[in-house]
C-alpha cells in the first residue's frame, strides 16, 4: 500500500520503502534512445503524458531509496553528489540529497548499508565526500558499503580506459575499497533476510536490482536495469551508456513477466512521477501502473 506526503514511501510487510529525490524529473533525449511524440502517443491510454515533453523526450529524475527493516537501514544508490566529473559541467547547485535524506527522517549516520545497483557516475556520489583537511571520506560513517565484484572489476577497467560514465570510481569507491570500508559481494548477495540483489546485466556486466521479499508481497528497486516507463511498453527500447543493449533488452523481458507474475512493486530509479508502480499486461503486452499519490 502506497502513502505519499511530499516523499514518495511505500511498504512491504514490515519493510518501508523511501523514495529520496536528488533531481526533478528533465527532459532526457536518448533515456531510453528512439523515442518520439509518436512512440508515447501509441500508448497514450496508458501513459502520463506528464512523463514526456512535447518533442517526445523522456523526462528522467534521480532517487536513491532507503530501505528499512526497523532494525537495518539500507540506502539503495546515492546520486550525483558533488565530485566534479572530466569531460562534465560542474553542477549549477550543490546536491540537495542528504538534505533531502534528512528531511525523509534518515541522518548519514542512521544508514547500515550503502549499496550501488552499479558504479556509473550517478549512482554513487554521495558514497564519499570532501574532508575538512582535503581527504576523501565516507558520507555514511556507520554504514558498510557493498559492490558487486564483477562490476567493480569491470569498471575499473572502464574507468582506465577513459569512459566517462565511470567518472567518479576514483573518488566515490576506490577509497571505500581501500580503507577496509566497502566490501565486494556476489549479484545474488542477501543483505538482510528481506533484503537482496538479483542480477540484471546489460546495461552495465554486474548491474543488481535489489528486490525486497516479505510473507506480505514483493518489491523491486530497478537501478538502470530501466529507466523510465515507456520500457515496460517496448522492452526493447535501449538508454544511452548500454554496454550490451541485447542483453538489457533480454534481461527486460524476462524479468518484467516474473515481477507481473508475483504482483511486485516496481520502484524506478530514474522513473518520472512517484517512481512506484505495478506491472500489469494487456494485449499489447506489459504495462506500468502508477501507483496512487
Amino acid at each position: 500500500m502506497l502513502t505519499r506526503s511530499h516523499i514518495p514511501t511505500s511498504r512491504v510487510g514490515h519493510v518501508s520503502i523511501t523514495r529520496i529525490e536528488e533531481a526533478d524529473p528533465v527532459p532526457s533525449p536518448g533515456f531510453p534512445a528512439g523515442t518520439t511524440v509518436e512512440t508515447f502517443r501509441r500508448y497514450r491510454d496508458s501513459i502520463d503524458p506528464r512523463w514526456y515533453d512535447e518533442n517526445g523526450a523522456p523526462l528522467l529524475g534521480m532517487s536513491g531509496f532507503v530501505l528499512s527493516t526497523g532494525d537495518v537501514n539500507v540506502l539503495v544508490d546515492t546520486c550525483n553528489g558533488d565530485w566534479p566529473v572530466a569531460g562534465f559541467p560542474p553542477p549549477a547547485e550543490p546536491s540537495p540529497f542528504l538534505g533531502r535524506l534528512r528531511t525523509a527522517g534518515f541522518a548519514p549516520e542512521d544508514i547500515h548499508v550503502v549499496v550501488n545497483t552499479h558504479l556509473h557516475l550517478d549512482h554513487v556520489g554521495c558514497n564519499t565526500h570532501q574532508a575538512s583537511d582535503g581527504s576523501v571520506a565516507a558520507t555514511f560513517p556507520n554504514a558498510e558499503y557493498l559492490f558487486v565484484d564483477v562490476e567493480w572489476e569491470w569498471a575499473q577497467r572502464a574507468a582506465a580506459e577513459g569512459n566517462p560514465a565511470c567518472g567518479r570510481v576514483d573518488r566515490a569507491v576506490a577509497p571505500l575499497l581501500e580503507a577496509g570500508r566497502g566490501r565486494l559481494v556476489g549479484r545474488d548477495h542477501r543483505i538482510t533476510d528481506e533484503i537482496s540483489l538479483i542480477p540484471t546485466p546489460g546495461h552495465t556486466p554486474g548491474h543488481v536490482s535489489v528486490q525486497v521479499n516479505t510473507d506480505a508481497g514483493s518489491a523491486i528497486i530497478t537501478g538502470d536495469m530501466m529507466h523510465h516507463p515507456i520500457q515496460l511498453f517496448e522492452p526493447g527500447l535501449c538508454a544511452l551508456f548500454e554496454e550490451d543493449s541485447d542483453e538489457a533488452a533480454r534481461t527486460r523481458v524476462a524479468l518484467l513477466e516474473r515481477w507481473r507474475r508475483e504482483g511486485a512493486l516496481l520502484l524506478g530509479t530514474h522513473f518520472p512521477g512517484t517512481g512506484i508502480g505495478v506491472i500489469e499486461q494487456d494485449a499489447r503486452g506489459f504495462r506500468y501502473v502508477e501507483a496512487a499519490s
